[in-house]
């Protein structure tokens, strides 16, 4: 019988991976897709599923109502970044644009030469802004 090698994957990097797998499966890929993004094999992602899922869902009630509470920190805070990214969506929104202007002296040596197209061989910027209304409409979740 050939003797088993060591652990493959260090603590750091199987703490990586579990985060990766949990993620993936959270947006609806399978066993074996996340296996191939991975980098593992389908039986070692089933079994870090249900390793996450002792994590995710402990027995002890204690511990279920500190994650819980943790976790509805974590959608406050959330919930309050996503209200103001909103309400400075709604704030007009300043654009720049540049504009090539020929100098009057310019323009005269430019005719002197017999140049039809009026390129510039020196010629100032001007800069203007101007406030852009953005109109978003909320979105709504479940009707």
């Amino acid at each position: 019988m050939k003797k088993r090698p060591g652990r493959r994957r260090t603590f750091k990097k199987r703490d990586q991976q579990l985060e990766d797998i949990h993620v993936l499966s959270c947006r609806g890929f399978s066993q074996s897709q996340i296996a191939r993004q991975v980098g593992l094999s389908q039986p070692q992602i089933s079994r870090d599923l249900e390793e996450i899922d002792k994590i995710i869902c402990p027995h002890d009630a204690t511990e279920r109502a500190r994650r819980r509470a943790r976790l509805l920190s974590k959608m406050r805070h959330a919930e309050k970044e996503l209200w103001d990214a909103w309400e400075r969506s709604k704030q007009d929104k300043e654009t720049s644009t540049k504009e090539k202007v020929l100098l009057a002296g310019n323009v005269q040596a430019m005719q002197e030469r017999g140049v039809k197209r009026q390129k510039t061989l020196m010629s100032a910027t001007k800069r203007q802004l101007r406030a852009r209304a953005v109109s978003l409409t909320p979105i709504t979740w479940g009707s």
